[in-house]
């Protein structure tokens, strides 16, 4: 049996947590200093900013980002 949720839940983003300007500067940063396209450096970059904010909220300071996250 499934069943569906009451009103849908919102995806949220790491990006979103910060300015659409600030997260592109990171991007470019993440992009040129690790060698990546630009858009794996932001894929990057969200991911990033997506498990800080998980660490904060949840206060798992024992947490790690995975190898391809960390450079974000």
């Amino acid at each position: 049996m499934t069943t569906m949720l009451e009103s849908p839940v919102a995806l949220r983003r790491g990006q979103d947590l910060v300015s659409p300007e600030l997260f592109e500067k990171v991007s470019e940063f993440c992009a040129e200093e690790y060698g990546h396209e630009l858009s794996t450096a932001r894929r990057i970059v969200d991911q990033a900013l997506a498990f800080l904010k998980v660490m904060g909220d949840t206060r798992a300071f024992d947490m790690t980002p995975s190898d391809a996250v960390d450079p974000g």
